[in-house]
């Protein structure tokens, strides 16, 4: 009995003084419309299209054998929502970048054409945004597959 009394409070204590994850990071006001600036004059969106269909081609042959078509990559890409993914995944990242740097970078795109290299697939990433748009797309391409 006395173990199970022991048992009970330990359990009751630990859901009453847990705590709950703390809420993702987002841009202050300035932040945001200095993000979308970023993203504008850099061609982001392109940029980061690149990167996701280089990502899903490699992953294609993963294990040795093919997992999908070209087609699939396309419908997947195609079907990509950047709007939300912008305000879910590259928001949060860029908000820990400061509104000085943010300006730097702005004009760093500005000076160089919006892109880096003319292929446009060099591009500004944070490992919590790689990490998101691989599940993202990768969750896509499963449902894709059960159909």
């Amino acid at each position: 009995m006395r173990f199970f009394l022991i048992l009970f409070a330990f359990t009751i204590s630990s859901i009453a003084f847990s705590q709950s994850p703390p809420a993702p990071s987002m841009p202050k006001a300035n932040q945001e419309i200095l993000i979308d600036e970023l993203i504008s004059v850099s061609n982001y969106k392109d940029a980061l299209m690149n990167y996701s269909k280089v990502y899903l081609w490699g992953e294609q042959y993963k294990g040795g054998k093919r997992r999908y078509e070209n087609e699939d990559i396309n419908t997947v890409l195609g079907n990509f929502d950047f709007e939300a993914f912008k305000k879910s995944s590259i928001y949060n990242s860029f908000s820990f970048i400061s509104e000085r740097k943010l300006k730097n970078l702005i004009e760093f795109y500005k000076d160089n054409d919006g892109k880096i290299d003319t292929k446009n697939n060099t591009l500004f990433i944070s490992a919590s945004i790689t990490h998101n748009l691989q599940y993202q797309l990768n969750a896509e391409i499963e449902k894709l597959k059960k159909n």
